[in-house]
């Protein structure tokens, strides 16, 4: 609860479960991977993060309007999930990368949508991946999954 003791705004609650969703990727967990060990989202500063661990970042990218009519809006929250995967301690990091990717898939698909996630949220719809070579003198591949959440909200004072 924020000021006043209005709720946080759709979207943050949005990139809030999904931070919680993504740290339930562990191998203990039936995961390939433990990169929900470390999950970030763009604000985190303290990132301690070990130097043979897959770190996972939520960026919320941009968000588009698809209808509104008064007081109701609908919209589409685009999201990018990154895997900062240890180019040095990771035998096969491209492979990693796929696999924390994979896992990311396989956590948001557990979803239970709609209704029974958030207030609002009619879809969640994985899109594609990207693995782009590795930068040169980076010390990381860096692999990202893109993904899309669709929610209604009504602008009134007790939203």
């Amino acid at each position: 609860q924020g000021a006043h003791g209005m709720s946080a705004p759709r979207d943050q609650q949005i990139i809030d479960a999904l931070v919680g969703l993504l740290k339930t990727i562990t191998v203990a967990n039936g995961y390939r991977t433990d990169a929900g060990l470390y999950v970030f989202d763009e604000e985190d500063r303290e990132r301690d993060v070990p130097d043979d661990a897959i770190a996972t970042e939520i960026i919320d990218t941009d968000e588009t309007l698809r209808a509104q009519n008064r007081k109701e809006r609908e919209a589409d929250l685009r999201i990018r999930i990154d895997a900062l995967v240890p180019w040095e301690t990771t035998p096969k990091p491209r492979a990693a990368a796929r696999n924390a990717l994979a896992d990311y898939r396989q956590a948001i698909a557990t979803i239970n949508q709609p209704p029974g996630w958030i207030k609002g949220v009619t879809n969640v719809a994985l899109g594609g991946r990207r693995i782009p070579p590795r930068v040169a003198g980076s010390a990381y591949v860096e692999a990202s999954l893109d993904v899309q959440v669709t929610y209604i909200e009504t602008h009134t004072r007790s939203n």
